[in-house]
């Protein structure tokens, strides 16, 4: 059948021509300005001079799809419909899908992998996108991403796969309405309805994203579907027939929506699934690996004499250690930790430990972390700084300060609580009112382990005595309010110590600051020359803290009544210690 430029040249700028089985050239009016033509399955002699007009890959999108066809190299496919490249949890790669699209268009991938084509003009936007994407969290998957992009149509979506092997497959399509508000407002009640045809075969009639995901909204649903390739192509189709609303929450609200796109062969292939590259590409390989034999044997040489002068080095065993830590940490390269903190800029510093500096950084992903640098100048030795590594590695909990001050309940038992970073927080409340560090084995006996000696001058309303010395003017009460919210930030057991909002109201004086009236429980027996012993073999497991404890507690205040109870401020009731767990 033969194009008549006088009976198809009317003025309508969007011109849908697909599946139509027409042939012969083109007339000259496809060099109109701003036309959009869908000229998909057809039978058209596209010449070069069509080229310059027309969209690339139309001569793959003719009657029975040509291209690698008899000839396959691919066994799947997987695209992200309407956004960027995405790598799911499972190590799927989707390709992008985020060209622009119109009312009458197609687009085929440079390696001629896939293609889509759209047909349809939402009528009451001009500024249609044919795609739509969401910020809102999407549930009920592990991959939230692929499903926060979509690729819409008002009429009809088609998406092709080519160069398949022959053979069955498994499609899997994936949804997520991400157009209608959440309930209660009537602007969830939209209804998007839309069919399903894979290789020409109605699938699903009247699809439904919102009632196949039981009426939750961005939430990710995916349907699988069997298929037969048996020319080298999949063709899948979702076409609206007019049904479901239109206008909610926003006119042009319709139409078929999908996020993610994936085929894959039911079948052992035969074929590599690689795109096909250039004869000038295939030179470069080949030129790469015919390398002499000689050079990769001086190579191999040099290796080794490198591998053995530097098991020489005296440190190679402590360049080792990191390796015989049980929790392997996750390890970066010294250029990541220096590209992630601008090369140790001063600016993102955070603070400073016995081990050295710790800088703020950002990772390539976007991850925040703290890097912390073992200094040349530390006291503290390598292999405490594996061990610190070790400590913290070992450990994966969303609370947890990096701060080697370790609450007694982790300390002695391994457990993790919501009030480990309460209990740091405390230490560093002390460390910064003094300006000492925790344990400082230069000091008088009494005065080495700050929260002992904390306790010892609050407990004889002596709080002065615990200020740096180096501080020249200071708010005495505003001291007694810090070393009082320390003390209970350091108490025994989780549920004495307050929750961190709790700590902020305090300090900022939106409430009282409460009394302890109880010595914590690991001071019991601390022998100040014993660092290897944190509390006594006589102390109760964690299982029998609120019985227990508190006669061990008891106990230990009578036998030492050095160690009074103290009263740094007003009388703080249990219930209130409750509320704050």
């Amino acid at each position: 059948m033969k194009i008549w430029t006088k009976h198809l040249h009317y003025v309508f700028t969007y011109r849908d021509v697909s599946y139509n089985e027409l042939s012969g050239s083109f007339p000259s009016w496809i060099e109109e300005q701003d036309l959009q033509l869908n000229l998909v399955a057809n039978n058209f002699t596209i010449e070069s001079a069509n080229n310059s007009v027309l969209p690339s890959g139309l001569s793959c999108l003719q009657r029975n799809f040509p291209c690698l066809r008899d000839s396959p190299i691919y066994y799947n496919f997987a695209i992200k419909c309407g956004g960027p490249q995405f790598t799911s949890s499972s190590q799927t790669v989707y390709e992008r899908d985020n060209e622009t699209l119109g009312p009458a268009t197609y687009y085929v991938t440079s390696s001629n992998r896939w293609a889509v084509s759209n047909v349809g003009r939402f009528g009451e936007n001009n500024n249609a996108q044919y795609m739509s994407f969401t910020p809102s969290q999407i549930t009920n998957t592990l991959d939230p991403e692929l499903f926060q992009t979509t690729r819409i149509s008002p009429g009809s979506l088609r998406y092709y796969g080519f160069g398949l092997e022959n053979g069955n497959y498994t499609v899997t399509l994936q949804f997520a309405e991400i157009a209608f508000n959440i309930p209660p407002t009537w602007k969830s009640l939209g209804r998007r309805v839309f069919d399903i045809y894979i290789q020409g075969n109605l699938v699903w009639k009247d699809f439904d994203i919102k009632k196949e995901a039981s009426a939750v909204l961005f939430q990710a649903i995916q349907r699988v579907f069997k298929a037969q390739v048996s020319e080298n192509y999949l063709e899948i189709h979702l076409f609206w027939a007019g049904k479901g609303t239109c206008c909610i929450p926003t006119q042009g609200t319709y139409g078929p929506s999908v996020s993610a796109i994936s085929a894959i062969s039911d079948f052992i292939p035969t074929v590599s699934s690689n795109p096909p590259t250039s004869k000038k590409s295939k030179t470069s390989l080949i030129a790469g690996i015919v390398v002499p034999v000689g050079v990769v044997s001086c190579l191999s040489v040099l290796a080794v004499y490198c591998f053995v002068q530097r098991r020489k080095r005296p440190g190679w065993d402590n360049d080792e250690e990191l390796l015989g830590i049980e929790a392997r940490p996750y390890t970066f390269s010294y250029a990541e930790l220096k590209a992630a903190t601008e090369d140790f800029n001063p600016a993102n510093k955070l603070g400073e430990g016995g081990f050295g500096p710790v800088f703020k950084g950002t990772l390539n992903d976007g991850r925040v972390i703290a890097v912390k640098q073992l200094s040349v100048a530390s006291h503290q030795g390598k292999s405490q700084f594996v061990a610190e590594i070790a400590t913290i590695s070992a450990v994966q909990h969303r609370n947890l300060v990096k701060s080697g001050y370790i609450a007694p309940e982790y300390a002695m038992r391994g457990h993790l609580t919501e009030k480990v970073d309460v209990f740091s927080f405390g230490v560093v409340a002390l460390e910064i009112v003094s300006g000492r560090p925790n344990s400082d084995s230069s000091l008088e006996e009494e005065q080495m382990y700050l929260l002992e000696w904390a306790w010892h001058v609050c407990g004889n309303n002596r709080e002065v005595e615990l200020v740096d010395a180096n501080l020249l003017e200071f708010d005495e009460e505003e001291v007694k309010r810090v070393i009082g919210v320390a003390l209970l930030c350091i108490q025994t057991f989780p549920r004495q110590r307050p929750s961190m909002s709790r700590v902020v109201a305090m300090l900022s004086g939106d409430i009282e600051v409460g009394s302890v009236t109880s010595r914590p429980a690991y001071f019991a027996d601390w022998k100040f020359n014993d660092t290897t012993s944190f509390m006594t073999a006589d102390t109760p497991s964690a299982e029998n803290e609120h019985s227990q404890f508190g006669t061990s507690t008891s106990a230990s205040m009578a036998a030492d009544p050095g160690h009074s109870p103290i009263n740094c401020s007003r009388p703080l009731l249990r219930e209130d210690i409750g509320e704050s767990r």
